[in-house]
C-alpha cells in the first residue's frame, strides 16, 4: 500500500467518526440486501460499497480527504479502505 500510516490513520479516523452516525453493520446490511440507489445496476458490489464510503468520507471531512486525493491515486485510496472494511456478499 502506498499510503503512509498517518494518512491511513486519518482515513480510518474519519471513517470511525462517520460510522458513529451510520453504524457499519447497517451499511453492510443495506448493501448486501440491495437497499440503496440503483442497486440493480451494480456489477461489483464491493467496489460500489467502497466508493460510496469514499464519497461519504469526502462529504464528511472535505479538507482532509482533499489532501489525501491530491496526494494519492484513487486505487491507492481504494486499497486503504479495503484494509479496514469487511468484504460484503450480495444477497439480492
Amino acid at each position: 500500500m502506498k499510503i503512509t500510516k498517518e494518512h491511513l490513520q486519518s482515513i480510518k479516523s474519519i471513517f470511525d467518526n462517520l460510522t458513529a452516525y451510520i453504524p457499519l453493520d447497517k451499511m453492510i446490511l443495506a448493501y448486501e440486501t440491495g437497499d440503496f440507489v440503483r442497486s440493480k445496476d451494480v456489477k461489483d458490489l464491493n467496489k460500489r460499497f467502497i466508493w460510496d464510503i469514499i464519497w461519504a468520507l469526502k462529504g464528511y471531512d472535505k479538507e482532509a480527504m482533499s489532501t489525501i486525493f491530491e496526494t494519492y491515486k484513487e486505487n491507492h485510496i481504494e486499497t486503504a479502505i479495503k484494509s479496514f472494511i469487511p468484504k460484503i456478499e450480495r444477497r439480492y
